[in-house]
Parts: C-alpha cells; sequence; structure tokens
C-alpha cells in the first residue's frame, strides 16, 4: 500500500503538514461555518451569527476530539510510538477533508434548492427517509473510516490489516450509534 495512489495518502506521509495545522483547523472552522449558514438559508426563522458561530466551534471541536481520542487509544494499545502532535495532526486533517466534502454536497445542495435539514444527498435515507437503518448509514461514516484506516496505517505504522480492521470497525460502531440516535429521534417526533 506504500506505492499506491491512494486520496489523501500524501495527507498521512508528509512530515510538511506539521507547520499547516493551524491553517487546516482554521479552514475547518471556516467551512463548517459555511455549511452552517446554508443550512441556515432553508431555516425559516432568522440566522443568529452568534450561534452560528459558537455551534461551528463546539461540533468542530468535537468531532477532532473524537478522531484524535479514537487514534490515540489505539496507538497506545498495540504500542505504537507515534506522537500526539501527529496523531492531532493527523486528526485535523480528518476534520478538515469530511468538512470540506460537507461544504460542497451543501453547496450542490442549495444550487439546486434541496432542503440540507431534510435531506442530506450522501445518506442512503434519500431513498426512503422512514427506513432508519438506511437513515444510519452515508457516505460520510465510510470517507471517516478510510481517513482513520490511513491514519493507522501511515501516521501510527500498524500493519496493514490491523488498520484496514481498524477502520471497518469504526464504521460499524458508527452505523450503530447512528442507527440508535435515528431510533430514538424518529420516535420522539
Amino acid at each position: 500500500m506504500k506505492n499506491k495512489n491512494l486520496f489523501f495518502k500524501e495527507i498521512f506521509t508528509e512530515n510538511k503538514i506539521k507547520n499547516k495545522w493551524l491553517f487546516q483547523l482554521a479552514t475547518c472552522l471556516l467551512l463548517n461555518i459555511g455549511i452552517m449558514i446554508i443550512g441556515s438559508t432553508f431555516s425559516k426563522s432568522s440566522i443568529n451569527y452568534i450561534y452560528i458561530l459558537i455551534f461551528s466551534l463546539l461540533s468542530i471541536s468535537v468531532m477532532l476530539f473524537i478522531y484524535y481520542i479514537v487514534i490515540l487509544i489505539f496507538s497506545k494499545i498495540f504500542k505504537s510510538d507515534v506522537e500526539n502532535k501527529e496523531i492531532f495532526i493527523s486528526s485535523v486533517s480528518i476534520v478538515c477533508i469530511i468538512t470540506a466534502v460537507k461544504i460542497i454536497v451543501s453547496i450542490i445542495q442549495l444550487i439546486f434548492s434541496i432542503d440540507t435539514n431534510k435531506y442530506d444527498l450522501l445518506s442512503l435515507g434519500i431513498f426512503n427517509d422512514k427506513n432508519v437503518l438506511l437513515s444510519s448509514i452515508d457516505f460520510y461514516m465510510l470517507l471517516s473510516g478510510y481517513l482513520l484506516t490511513l491514519s493507522f496505517y501511515y501516521v501510527s505504522k500498524f500493519k496493514l490489516s490491523l488498520s484496514i480492521i481498524l477502520g471497518l470497525t469504526f464504521i460499524f460502531l458508527d452505523v450503530i450509534f447512528n442507527f440508535i440516535f435515528n431510533s430514538l429521534n424518529q420516535a420522539i417526533m
């Protein structure tokens, strides 16, 4: 896998991004603010920019914390000699890539006037919004599992098979948590 041309491989193999993590984090925040503004254009209420800024900061922080903790825990369990700074930089890269994909999808939905609060084009729930299992599976979780696999392999220096197993486990657990959340959300409504 070292010589393959995989998407986003360079982000995890090159150490030159160490100086760009703050720029990536600021970019993630700005992209997330853009996603929130696009989502609020479909809302009936007025736009509260303070709420958008606070929620963007909170969501980026939570995503960053989750990916950092997942990579850190497995790196410690499997005794990887990776530094915490490299794990943090890898987590920032993962969050930035996922946020960039989300803003692209949000812009497409805005262009075609598809309500981002009701529909997610990258979710299987677009085919049947009543099906909780389909709504629990989307492209973002597949992308995050792939990016975690790359991070485990290139940053934590795990074996390829272990990296793939951990990435698939993350996807599986993400589907389960989304299914539980969507089931509870549908029961409330």
